[in-house]
């Protein structure tokens, strides 16, 4: 979720909070750049400190160590395939769900709008999980919010597409409606 680096016993950098909420850099790549004079002639030594927490998966993807033309390069490419486009995806299917809820309101009887268009408004908020990076909640309560966004999602679009080919299963949309709840 977190890291602060430090050289030498000098801290060089860190992706934000550590205390609760933790910033949330999963997602995130991390650059942090080597102050002019800090490495020494010889042995060098490189410290990183970790924070996760039990509700995620904690990981420590590969670390490069390099000059800063080469690094930015890669930084600059994860950062966009990361945050760049989940963002701008995050924004097409909210756009998508609004208007969806827009036809809906013109054609109350074609629930199947409303249904797809809540589901994709869903979809945007959960999708958010993929950039943000201090939550207003707890760790644990986004997270328990971001997995469960996807059970509702997942729920809404069933049921807006049983709409949508007009398959009036009663008790499957009943069980849909209670994974959704």
């Amino acid at each position: 979720m977190n890291a602060e680096v430090y050289l030498n016993g000098q801290r060089i950098g860190d992706g934000g909070r550590f205390e609760e909420p933790i910033a949330r850099n999963w997602n995130r790549p991390l650059l942090f750049l080597i102050p002019h004079g800090l490495l020494r002639p010889g042995e060098n030594r490189l410290d990183i400190r970790l924070r996760s927490h039990a509700y995620t998966q904690a990981a420590l993807h590969p670390l490069w160590i390099g000059p800063e033309s080469e690094l930015r390069r890669h930084y600059e490419r994860a950062h966009f395939l990361n945050i760049t486009v989940n963002q701008t995806a995050t924004l097409l299917i909210g756009a998508i769900g609004l208007l969806m809820l827009s036809l809906w309101l013109r054609r109350r009887r074609d629930t199947a709008y409303a249904y797809f268009g809540i589901s994709a408004v869903v979809w945007a908020l959960q999708s958010t999980n993929l950039y943000v990076r201090n939550s207003p909640l707890s760790t644990a309560g986004w997270e328990i919010l971001s997995n469960a966004g996807f059970q509702v999602f997942s729920a809404f679009l069933l049921i807006s597409l049983l709409r949508f080919v007009s398959v009036g299963n009663r008790p499957l949309i009943a069980a849909l409606w209670g994974a959704a709840i």
